[in-house]
């Protein structure tokens, strides 16, 4: 598994490295990365789900699907523990008490963490990643939008993105083409299929592209910063380990999760950072730095899960 996971993670790298190289060279500009972005989160990404989910029914699907829902809720809970109790203790005030919540609680769900998921477990694991947008976009249009916005305005437009976003709505296509007899023609499932094999790719080097259009500034002499980002990295999914050893699950969803929370800190920081008028140079910072520093920590936090549950 380690040997794997490490594979996958300098094969992922590569790619990361190939948008920061042409984004610094400027071969693409932030307006493409932009563009790309787009493309990923409302095209290729949510055709990628439907696709996996285009499978034969299975009562286990649905009763693992059930488990690792009710699983993530859990997760949620153990990192706005986490993320509260780190920023009381480190007395910041907001914005910047809201963008260290934030880091901390939202991994790299959508890129990273569904890519990765694929690598390591191919269209099951893209089955489970999937289902984990629905908390996932759940928490991120509510309690991550309070972090951010202190205008608190912003109630029924959140409850519209949620309901009207890319990732649900691919979800439930799929989970009616999973639950029912329907299934995608060849003519249909083809291009669509072709279009969602570009997503891990393209989300890999938006990656990159968005670490090299990042001004580090004092990034690496705020203390701060640097201590959020262990967390995210080591202290969360560590954490939920040891919650993950107090029940008799399936290894998929045990390995699902801890992918998931092992993820760099979600890109949404900085998009909501800047959408909402909050410290939007810190919430980059944050996401540049996870990013970096996951090359080394996931690996390490996959080798010790396989250790311990035998994924």
């Amino acid at each position: 598994m380690f040997n794997k996971v490490l594979e996958q993670t300098i094969i992922l790298f590569s790619l990361v490295i190939v948008g920061f190289i042409i984004r610094k060279r400027n071969i693409i500009t932030d307006e493409v990365i932009k563009g790309f972005s787009e493309f990923v989160l409302k095209v290729t990404l949510p055709i990628f789900i439907i696709v996996s989910m285009d499978k034969e029914f299975s009562k286990d699907k649905v009763i693992y699907s059930a488990i690792i829902l009710s699983v993530s809720i859990l997760t949620y809970i153990i990192k706005a523990i986490i993320s509260k109790t780190f920023t009381d203790i480190s007395k910041v005030e907001d914005p910047q008490k809201g963008i260290y919540r934030f880091l901390i609680f939202f991994s790299n769900h959508g890129f990273m963490g569904i890519a990765i998921a694929s690598a390591l477990y191919g269209d099951e694991g893209v089955f489970y990643a999937a289902i984990l947008n629905i908390t996932f976009n759940a928490f991120v249009w509510t309690f991550g939008v309070k972090l951010v916005d202190h205008n608190e305005s912003t109630d029924e437009s959140s409850i519209k993105k949620f309901i009207f976003n890319p990732g649900i709505i691919s979800v439930v296509i799929g989970l009616i083409i999973f639950l029912t007899p329907l299934s995608l023609p060849r003519l249909v499932y083809e291009p669509m299929n072709m279009l969602g094999t570009m997503t891990i790719p393209l989300a890999m080097i938006i990656v990159g592209g968005n670490l090299g259009s990042t001004e580090l500034g004092s990034m690496f002499k705020n203390r701060t910063l640097i201590l959020t980002c262990l967390i995210r990295l080591i202290v969360v999914p560590f954490t939920i380990i040891l919650a993950l050893l107090l029940f008799k699950l399936p290894k998929i969803i045990i390995g699902i999760t801890i992918i998931i929370d092992a993820m760099p800190s979600a890109p949404n920081t900085a998009i909501f950072a800047r959408r909402y008028d909050s410290d939007y140079s810190l919430a980059s910072q944050g996401v540049f730095l996870t990013t970096l520093m996951s090359i080394l920590t996931i690996p390490f936090i996959m080798y010790i899960s396989s250790k311990l549950f035998g994924l």
